[in-house]
């Protein structure tokens, strides 16, 4: 069973994620982003513009299953279903939802703002994903 961190009290959620979907593309660690349609267009936009020294590649899927890209180092993928890839390393769940099918994923991660409503939110997946017998972490965010 996958492992799911909870990164607390992120101020700047796009600047976060990006931030840490480029953490793992230099690792080398492949990486799927599941969240609904608009908020996947949103990173889609912002991963090609957030750092103007840098690029993440990344590739925004919509329906068929994608194609591995040919020589890429890693594969970010965006898609409202999360589709693993073998070997399949980390999920970002940015759908609001507790994950129920994540075969294949060694790792779930789960950002969390500073607005209540949010919080709230991710202490409700936090005791599913326990209920579920999941190994659950806890991540501080600073600044």
């Amino acid at each position: 069973m996958a492992t799911v961190a909870f990164h607390f009290n992120v101020a700047h959620r796009n600047d976060y994620l990006c931030r840490l979907i480029r953490k793992a593309h230099r690792l080398g660690a492949w990486l799927c982003v599941t969240a609904p349609a608009v908020r996947l267009d949103e990173l889609d936009r912002l991963l090609w513009t957030f750092d103007p020294l840098s690029f993440v590649p990344h590739q925004r899927v919509r329906s068929a299953p994608p194609s591995p890209l040919v020589g890429a180092p890693v594969w970010v993928q965006l898609a409202e279903t999360p589709r693993p890839r073998e070997p399949a390393e980390v999920l970002v769940n940015e759908s609001g939802q507790v994950i129920a099918e994540t075969a294949g994923f060694a790792k779930v991660i789960e950002v969390v703002g500073h607005a209540e409503a949010d919080r709230q939110a991710a202490r409700a997946r936090w005791r599913a994903y326990a209920e579920a017998g999941w190994t659950l972490e806890r991540f501080e965010v600073k600044a």
